[in-house]
Order: structure tokens, then C-alpha cells, then sequence
């Protein structure tokens, strides 16, 4: 996906986004403290975050056989160093505008699609990358009866860095999802998805002697991923995931093979307060590592782990209170570029 592509994309979104009425408009204020807000390891040094996100959504057509809806988020962060006095460290201000439609073309045929543009702009915060994202989706759902439903999807998607030093990326994706309900409160999935991946960037290739040099073409990836999920829904709403992820690549050192779980555990608890546990973590081994001494087949592994818990107190229909906690940690192989965070934040919910 080129630069043109997303700048297409992102004016017939825009052309088409005034909303024939609003559905709904959410403010959310917080203020977050950050352990480590420039991922760096070591050395780390804690700050606060104050954060404001606008959420609006509106509906552009509304018909008895399917409809389309407009809904646009604007957020706006600032770094503040915790030392002295608060002294401001950078922002990060970012727009994203989505438009969704669907239509019900047959008794068990649901037709849909969407289309995305998001922009980011970061000043003075070296753990977070400006870029422009443009994306596409089209979807047909068909239900088979007893239970069973099935769908298919394409998707294609962009990403244009604003920084010199970063690649470009095009992603198209093709993918197939089979689900059973048995009634209302059991779902298992089954799914899976392939995708290709172009880089604007020179592909590594082992030269003479272990050295990796840069090859005349680009790096190309090709994803396959295996997905199962169960969807329980009782007094406590549970989704668990796995996937099973092989990427194949030209260039040496992106071969790898992902195994991927995720839990979100959801429920209500006393005092009309309701909690949300959600949790990724995986593991991920690589084909080839590069060294100083050239490209080995690498026995380290690779592990990603994100861990998020929030508490949500509605104090009226148009207010709620949050607090929420979240702990990351990045992969890498050995050391180098290694981070932990935790991040402890409150926010105000504001709903018109």
C-alpha cells in the first residue's frame, strides 16, 4: 500500500463523515503514573501521564436491511518528568476515523465492511513512532444453522512512518472463521488467516563468512495463523484464545514460529462496581538469530506479555469512575532494546 492509497482513503472518509444524527459522544480524562514512559532498560525513570480521548459516533444510514456508521476518536497524551516541578517531556496527539456498514442481503447472509484512517504525532517521546495508517475490510457471515456459523474476510492495510529511520509497511490479509453456539452462553471458535506483508526496507542475506549484508530486494513476510477461542458467558463473562503463528521471510533473522494465549475475564462485583482482567502473553522462537559472528539458528526464545485490570464505578447515567492498572514487558532476544513497565492510572468517564 503506497502513500497514495492512504491518502485516498483518508479523504473519502472524510468526505462522507458528517453523521446524519449522533448516536453518542464519550470524553474520558485521566491522569496515569508511568514507571518507565521511554521504555528504556536500565535506568528507568517514573512520570506522570495526563491523557484526554474524545469518542463520537453517529449513523450515516439506517435501514431495515443494514446501515452505515461514522465513528471518529481524537486523543491527546502529555509526558511529564515527576522531578522538581512538573516540567512537560513531550505529547502524543493521534485521530483515528472509522466508517462501518453492513448489509443483511439474505435471511442467513450478513455482507460488511469498513474502512479506517489514523494519524499520530509524537513530540519529543523516543519510545513512540508517528506514522499514517489507512486500512480496509470486507466481511460476508453466514449462518449454517444449528448453531454453526461461518465467515470469511479480506482485509489490506498500510502504514506510512513519519520518521526517516523507519519502513513503511503494506499488509493484505485473507481469513476464515468457523463458530458454534450452544445457546446463549457457550461459543467455541475455530479460525484461520494468512497474510503477506511488504516492507520498505532492504531484505539481510548471509553473505561470505556468516556476514549479513543487504540483499536488492525488499523484505517480504508471509504469515500463517491458526486461532481457537471459547466465549463463556454466565456470571462471569470468560473469552480464551490461542494462536499458533508461522512467519516465513526473505530476510534473515524474521523467520519465526508464535505461540500466542489471551485471557479476558469480565464481571460484575459489589457496590455497583464491575471489574475487567485481560491478559496476553507468548512465546515466540526464531529460525535464525544474527551475531557478530553472522546468522545462527537461535536457541533463546521470545516472550511478550501484556497484563491489564481495570475497576469501573458508575456514579450516574452520564458519569463513571475508573482505575485501572496495567503491567508490559517486551521481547527480545538477549538484552538489547529489553523493557519493563507498569502503569497505574484513574479516569473520569463522560457520556452526552
Amino acid at each position: 500500500m503506497n502513500k497514495r492509497w492512504l491518502h485516498l482513503v483518508m479523504l473519502g472518509c472524510l468526505a462522507i463523515s458528517t453523521p446524519r444524527f449522533a448516536e453518542g459522544m464519550q470524553a474520558v480524562v485521566g491522569l496515569e503514573y508511568d514507571d518507565n514512559p521511554f521504555e528504556t532498560y536500565p535506568g528507568r525513570r517514573g512520570g506522570l501521564v495526563s491523557r484526554f480521548y474524545l469518542d463520537t459516533a453517529g449513523q450515516l444510514l439506517d435501514q431495515s436491511w443494514g446501515g452505515v456508521q461514522v465513528k471518529h476518536q481524537w486523543g491527546f497524551k502529555r509526558f511529564w518528568r515527576g522531578e522538581g516541578e512538573m516540567v512537560p517531556r513531550g505529547e502524543v496527539m493521534a485521530s483515528e476515523l472509522e466508517l462501518e456498514g453492513q448489509a443483511q442481503v439474505f435471511p442467513r447472509l450478513q455482507l460488511s465492511g469498513s474502512a479506517l484512517v489514523k494519524v499520530k504525532n509524537v513530540n519529543r517521546i523516543s519510545s513512540q513512532d508517528s506514522y499514517l495508517h489507512g486500512g480496509l475490510r470486507a466481511e460476508a457471515h453466514a449462518t449454517l444453522g444449528k448453531g454453526w456459523a461461518g465467515s470469511l474476510r479480506y482485509q489490506r492495510s498500510g502504514d506510512d512512518p513519519r520518521e526517516a529511520d523507519l519502513a513503511s509497511l503494506s499488509l493484505q490479509g485473507l481469513g476464515a472463521d468457523l463458530s458454534f453456539n450452544r445457546g446463549r452462553r457457550v461459543q467455541a471458535r475455530l479460525g484461520a488467516a494468512w497474510r503477506w506483508l511488504d516492507y520498505g526496507r532492504l531484505a539481510l542475506a548471509q553473505g561470505s563468512e556468516g556476514a549479513v549484508v543487504f540483499s536488492t530486494r525488499d523484505q517480504r513476510d508471509r504469515e500463517r495463523e491458526l486461532r481457537l477461542g471459547l466465549n463463556v458467558h454466565g456470571k462471569m463473562l470468560v473469552d480464551a484464545g490461542y494462536a499458533l503463528v508461522d512467519n516465513h521471510s526473505n530476510s534473515v533473522g524474521y523467520g519465526f514460529r508464535v505461540h500466542q494465549i489471551e485471557l479476558l475475564l469480565s464481571r460484575h462485583l459489589y457496590y455497583g462496581v464491575d471489574g475487567q482482567f485481560y491478559l496476553t502473553t507468548q512465546r515466540r522462537r526464531y529460525n535464525e538469530e544474527i551475531t557478530p559472528e553472522g546468522p545462527k539458528v537461535a536457541d533463546e526464545e521470545y516472550a511478550q506479555t501484556l497484563l491489564f485490570t481495570k475497576l469501573t464505578r458508575q456514579i450516574s447515567t452520564s458519569y463513571s469512575l475508573g482505575l485501572q492498572y496495567s503491567y508490559s514487558r517486551n521481547g527480545t532476544r538477549r538484552e538489547e532494546g529489553f523493557f519493563r513497565k507498569h502503569v497505574y492510572g484513574f479516569s473520569l468517564n463522560i457520556s452526552f
